[in-house]
């Protein structure tokens, strides 16, 4: 089991050392937020590690140095991150300096236990044959949890404000995060009710930094995108139309729908309906084409755009349509070409 947990503390250690790199070469504003967060979960880390795979006294007491007071670094970059990350809800972008301070305060204190003994000290029970020591809490150390409680108790109440008061279709990064978080709280209670003999909240706080990570940095709100871009599309005096990768129409807008003649939703007429007003591309490499519908006055004349959408190996995902009434100028045009032939024939 302590082989287990130790492979499992190194492999959280350089996927957060990989996650805080990344973070620092991005180009998100909450970049260096995120990279300090990551950062601050490796030293409790390390000190889990300590505890886990030694067998020495000596060894043991400074992992636990390394993973209390770290876990007041890790609550500051926390708090660091949520005051940015969640700027503008509630008393979001007020610098949260109280709880800076208590984080400053209780860290100093449990320093101080190296000389007063007054927050832990630790004992050796057998594990696995082997001695393990294991944390025996003071007075202390139950500050330090009231006090780390306490801030995340905020950190909670501030993304449970950013799920209700976020509209909902850019809700999901809030409300993941707030379960992930709710989640650690949990693992965090139970290590402290049950005093396990192996703290696996830092496993949770990892997995959570890694999450923080992905939608701080790599996150993009595609749902927002899609209804951002849907109504752009909608708004198009063009008529335009979404082709999935065997040609069937998957979407049209309003104009899109009226020039194929059909109502509602009925888009798996509409390529039929195309090909019979325009015929097929002259060559499946053509992405531009005029064509002209009807004959004499009543004839009209459009302008045909296709592009292909493809993955990143190349794959065809799909296609879109853009057609452009350019009657009015074509009229113009013949109108202009009319009158300057009248004009040479006098």
């Amino acid at each position: 089991m302590r082989v287990f947990y130790s492979i499992t503390y190194l492999l959280l250690i350089f996927s957060l050392l990989g996650c805080g790199t990344l973070a620092r070469k991005s180009d998100r504003p909450t970049k260096n937020a995120v990279a300090f967060l990551e950062a601050s979960l490796i030293p409790p880390l390390i000190g889990n590690l300590l505890i886990v795979g030694t067998n020495l006294r000596l060894t043991a007491l400074v992992g636990c140095y390394l993973k209390y007071i770290g876990i007041d670094l890790v609550m500051y970059a926390l708090v660091n991150f949520t005051n940015q990350y969640c700027q503008g809800i509630g008393n979001g972008t007020q610098k949260p300096t109280v709880m800076y301070v208590m984080l400053a305060a209780d860290a100093f204190q449990m320093f101080l236990n190296l000389f007063t003994g007054h927050a832990f000290s630790i004992k050796a029970i057998m594990i696995e044959g082997a001695p393990y020591y294991q944390m025996v809490p003071h007075w202390g150390q139950t500050v330090h949890t009231v006090i780390d409680a306490a801030v995340f108790f905020c950190v909670l109440l501030i993304f449970t404000l950013a799920s209700v008061k976020t509209p909902k279709i850019s809700r999901e990064q809030y409300t993941v995060l707030l379960a992930a978080l709710v989640a650690v709280g949990m693992l965090l209670g139970s290590n402290i009710i049950f005093r396990n003999s192996i703290d696996r909240s830092m496993i949770g706080f990892s997995a959570f930094g890694i999450i923080i990570f992905y939608f701080a940095i790599l996150y993009r709100p595609l749902r927002l995108l899609d209804k951002v871009l849907s109504n752009i599309v909608s708004d198009l005096s063009d008529s335009f139309y979404v082709f999935d990768p065997n040609g069937s129409c998957i979407w049209a807008n309003e104009q899109g729908c009226r020039l194929a003649g059909i109502s509602g939703s009925k888009y798996a007429e509409i390529s039929a309906r195309l090909t019979e007003m325009f015929g097929s591309a002259d060559s499946p490499d053509q992405h531009s084409a005029k064509r002209k519908v009807g004959e004499g006055e009543d004839a009209r004349f459009y302008i045909l755009e296709e592009n292909q959408v493809k993955d990143s190996r190349g794959r065809l995902d799909g296609s879109y349509l853009r057609i452009q009434d350019v009657t009015e100028g074509e009229q113009m045009i013949q109108k202009r070409d009319e009158q300057i032939g009248r004009i040479s024939k006098e």
